[in-house]
């Protein structure tokens, strides 16, 4: 099932509802491209339904399927200070200048930084 998370979620660039309307349809997928699947990204991830999935994350309204991260996905579950961005994967020029000043300021306070794409 993570594997099947993993497809729609790539194949649907997150678009929540496009991947529940899939799960809840049972789209079909070739097994060969959900043995491919993992290999289409760079990233490590975690879904929904494994263990270390981020627990806050489950108590919001439409939770992302997938989250793909780098690094440490434990330091998201501490008592600290966190920030979510919700954004786009075609930015303009103004989006990443302002993304850009953003997360200088966000590193210096060493805050959590969750980008939701």
């Amino acid at each position: 099932m993570r594997w099947v998370l993993l497809f729609f979620a790539l194949k649907y660039e997150g678009d929540w509802l496009k991947i529940y309307q899939a799960l809840e349809t049972k789209e079909k997928i070739s097994y060969e491209d959900l043995i491919d699947i993992e290999t289409k990204i760079t990233c490590q991830y975690v879904t929904i339904i494994d263990q270390d999935y981020p627990k806050a994350l489950c108590n919001i309204y439409r939770p992302p399927f997938v989250l793909f991260y780098d690094g440490d996905l434990t330091i998201v579950n501490n008592k600290c200070h966190k920030l979510a961005i919700c954004g786009t994967t075609k930015p303009d020029e103004t989006g990443l200048l302002i993304t850009k000043m953003l997360t200088k300021k966000i590193i210096r306070r060493k805050l959590i930084l969750i980008v939701m794409l």
